[in-house]
This record gives structure tokens, C-alpha cells and sequence, in this order.
């Protein structure tokens, strides 16, 4: 695929644009159909949108914005610590082995069109993986193990191919990874909604969020920079597996000590 430059736009640079066009008109459309409650929302059930308000606590007694110390105490409940460390954790795994896994497949001397063909696979079971364990999730007694689950897997993922480094297996062990990710990313966002507490929400949900989020802006360059000490991905390979790994053990450990709690609700 070719592009003629235009102006400064270098042939290349056209695929970020491309790449871009599709956020400008679903940003769009998310302004025009995305409305405030679930209560007024067209697309459900009338029991759908009565089951949503209920959960969520939503009534028109409640829609006042909430005071000063109420957020503060929201920002700095346990759930939303907890959950904001993962997040962050979760989101520095799948952000940096998205940038760096075609550099990390490189040395097994594959073709770019052959790699890149693989990595379109690769996304595909990514893609797959957050229908099956969101399906998971909503049937499993446990939503955090299942959670856990996932990151174990692109924990473990990540060391093996920091181990086969080179070795076409490490393109199996890429794909596996690439599903832990997604179904971690899927699964997690279930949590706060269950473990945290309902009038806080909104503030919790926001709060992992922008700290997640910061996980994805750091973690770059900290790979990065492991690459330029070290002269290769391993030990950057092994810091993202640590990272997935301790999200899985924060949700467990905190899951573990929510259960009684939960219990009496």
C-alpha cells in the first residue's frame, strides 16, 4: 500500500491519520447516543433499565453532585486503591507488549509481511478472548479469580518468551499473552462494580481510570530504557510478567479480604 505525500505528510504518516478517523466518528456518535442514566436508555428493556437503576443505585433523589469529603473519602477508600494499582499494573503489561512485541519477534528472522500477518492473528484471538472470559466472568462465583486467571496467563507468557526468546516458539507463547492481556483488561473492569461500594462508583471507576491509564504512558519507556541497558528484551519481558503478576495477587489478596463483607450485604 502506497500513499503520495501532501504537503509535510509523509507517505507513512497517512496511517495515522487513517488510524485516527475512526475516533473522530465514534466520538461523535457516543455524544449523540450516549445518554446519563439507564433509565434513559432507549435501546433496553424497560425491566433491563429498571435491573440497572436498581443495582446501581441510580434515583432522581440522588443526581446532586456529590460534596468535597465525600470524593475524598471515595479517592481514598481500599477498593479504589487496590484497584487503581492494578489497573495501572495491568494497563503497563498490555501497552508495552503491544509496542515492543513485533521488536521482540524480530530476531526469529521471520519476513515483515509474515510477522505482521501473525501479529493480525494474534490480535484476532486478543479480540476473542474478551468475549469468552466476559462470558466467563458473568457465569464464574468468582469474578476476581477469574480475573487472576487471565493475568497469570500473560504473566507467564511473557517469561516464556523472554525464555525462548528467538525461538519460534516464543510466537506461540505471544499469542498466549495477547489473550491473558485482553481477558485481564475485560474481567477487571467487572471488579470495581462489585467489590466497591455503590454511591462511590462513579469516583472509583474514574480514579482507575486516570491511574490506569498513566500505566500505559509509563511503562514505554521504562521498557525502553531496559532495552538500552541490557541490549535485549528479556529483562523487560520478565519486569511486565511481574507486573500482570502482582495485579493477579493484589485482586486475590483483596478479594480474599472483601469476602466476609460481601457476605453480609
Amino acid at each position: 500500500m502506497s500513499f503520495a505525500r501532501f504537503g509535510t505528510v509523509a507517505p507513512w504518516q497517512w496511517l495515522f491519520v487513517l488510524e485516527a478517523l475512526p475516533v473522530y466518528v465514534f466520538s461523535a456518535l457516543v455524544l449523540i447516543t450516549l445518554v446519563n442514566s439507564p433509565a434513559l436508555a432507549t435501546w433496553l428493556t424497560p425491566a433491563e433499565r429498571s435491573a440497572l437503576t436498581r443495582d446501581l443505585g441510580i434515583s432522581s433523589d440522588n443526581a446532586t453532585p456529590a460534596p468535597a469529603g465525600h470524593i475524598f473519602r471515595a479517592l481514598t477508600d481500599p477498593s479504589a486503591i487496590v484497584f487503581s494499582v492494578s489497573c495501572f499494573l495491568i494497563m503497563a503489561c498490555g501497552t508495552a507488549f503491544s509496542f515492543f512485541i513485533p521488536l521482540v519477534l524480530q530476531p526469529i528472522g521471520m519476513a515483515v509481511t509474515t510477522l505482521g500477518f501473525l501479529l493480525s492473528v494474534q490480535h484476532m484471538l486478543g479480540a476473542a478472548a474478551h468475549i469468552v472470559w466476559g462470558w466467563w466472568s458473568d457465569k464464574a462465583s468468582s469474578r476476581p479469580i477469574v480475573c487472576a486467571i487471565a493475568c497469570i496467563i500473560a504473566a507467564g507468557s511473557c517469561w516464556l518468551i523472554a525464555t525462548f526468546n528467538g525461538h519460534p516458539m516464543a510466537i506461540v507463547f505471544s499469542m498466549l499473552a495477547q489473550i491473558g492481556i485482553n481477558a485481564a483488561v475485560t474481567s477487571f473492569w467487572t471488579l470495581p462494580m462489585t467489590h466497591g461500594r455503590r454511591v462511590q462508583i462513579s469516583v472509583v471507576i474514574a480514579a482507575v481510570t486516570a491511574i490506569g491509564n498513566m500505566g500505559g504512558i509509563v511503562s514505554p519507556y521504562v521498557v525502553g530504557r531496559l532495552r538500552d541497558m541490557t541490549g535485549g528484551y528479556s529483562l523487560p519481558l520478565v519486569c511486565l510478567g511481574v507486573s500482570i503478576a502482582a495485579a493477579a495477587a493484589l485482586i486475590v489478596i483483596f478479594d480474599y479480604q472483601c469476602r466476609p463483607k460481601l457476605a453480609e450485604q
